[in-house]
C-alpha cells in the first residue's frame, strides 16, 4: 500500500491518505508526536470487521475535498480535487484570493489588497477561519458532542460568555497572527485579554479577582481528547469551576 499524502504538520500528529480501487482512504493508524509512534486514528473503527477496515476508512467526495481543501492549496474546487494542481500545505492563496497579484505588486513596490482584511468583526473572522477550523453551525450540524469539539476553536470561541459578534477584539486574528506559529506561552496573551478587561476612567470592566497575569492558563484550560495524545486549548473563555462537567 502506497501512502501518498500526509495530512497534518506533524507537531501533534499526522494522518495518511491513500488511493485504492479508485477511492481515497484515510489510514487507520496515525503518527502522534507525543508517542513518537503510531496509534489508531481518532474516530477510526476500534474493531475492524474486514482487512479493508483494518487498513483504513473510505472518504466520500465531500470529506476528501474538505481534507485537501484545508490541508493544501489550489487543488480543490467545490467537491472536486485536482491532484495535478495541489500544492502541499497552506500557502498564501489558500486564504488570500488575490495573493498572486499582491505578491507581484509588492515586488514592483506597489500596494494591492491581499483579499482578507486585517481587522473585521468577530463573526466575520470566526466564519472565515471556521471554514477549516469549524464554525458553530458546522459543529452543531455534525452533532460533535463532549470534549471532542474542543479542537474546533471558532466554535468554542463563539460559546464564550463574553463573545460579541461585532467586536473585532474577539476575532481570531485579534490574538493570533495567521502568518506565524501560534505561541504556547499563555503569559504572552495577557495584553490581548487586557484589551477588554481593563479599568479605565471612562468605563470600569470586571477584572479577575484571583490573578493579574497568565490569564489564559486559567480561563482557557487545556483539555485532553481521549486517543488524540494531545491537549487542546479550550477557546471557550470562561470562569472555570472545579469538578464541573465540560461545558457544551
Amino acid at each position: 500500500m502506497n501512502l501518498q499524502w500526509a495530512l497534518g504538520l506533524g507537531k501533534s500528529g499526522q494522518t495518511w491518505v491513500y488511493e485504492r480501487d479508485g477511492k481515497l482512504w484515510e489510514s487507520r493508524m496515525s503518527y502522534y508526536a507525543r508517542l513518537k509512534g503510531l496509534d489508531v486514528t481518532v474516530g477510526a473503527e476500534v474493531r475492524p470487521s474486514s482487512l479493508a477496515q483494518a487498513m483504513g476508512t473510505p472518504l466520500n467526495q465531500r470529506a476528501a475535498a474538505a481534507c485537501f481543501g484545508c490541508h493544501s492549496t489550489k487543488g480543490v474546487e467545490g467537491f472536486k480535487i485536482f491532484f495535478d494542481r495541489v500544492e502541499a500545505g497552506i500557502q498564501c492563496e489558500r486564504c488570500h484570493t488575490s495573493a498572486g497579484a499582491h505578491a507581484a505588486a509588492a515586488a514592483a513596490g506597489k500596494l494591492v489588497a491581499s483579499g482578507v482584511p486585517r481587522k473585521a468583526p468577530a463573526e466575520e473572522m470566526t466564519e472565515f477561519c471556521g471554514s477549516c477550523h469549524r464554525t458553530w453551525q458546522q459543529v452543531k450540524e455534525l452533532g460533535i458532542r463532549g470534549v471532542a469539539n474542543v479542537r474546533f476553536q471558532p466554535y468554542r470561541l463563539v460559546m464564550s460568555p463574553c463573545y460579541s459578534p461585532e467586536d473585532e477584539r474577539m476575532g481570531c486574528t485579534a490574538c493570533h497572527d495567521p502568518h506565524t506559529e501560534a505561541g504556547t506561552d499563555t503569559a504572552m496573551y495577557d495584553a490581548k485579554c487586557n484589551a477588554c478587561h481593563v479599568k479605565t476612567r471612562a468605563k470600569a470592566i470586571k477584572t479577575c479577582r484571583v490573578g493579574k497575569a497568565n490569564c489564559a492558563g486559567c480561563h482557557m484550560p487545556k483539555i485532553e481528547i481521549p486517543g488524540a495524545h494531545a491537549a487542546f486549548t479550550d477557546h471557550m473563555i470562561r470562569v472555570v469551576r472545579r469538578n464541573r462537567p465540560y461545558p457544551e
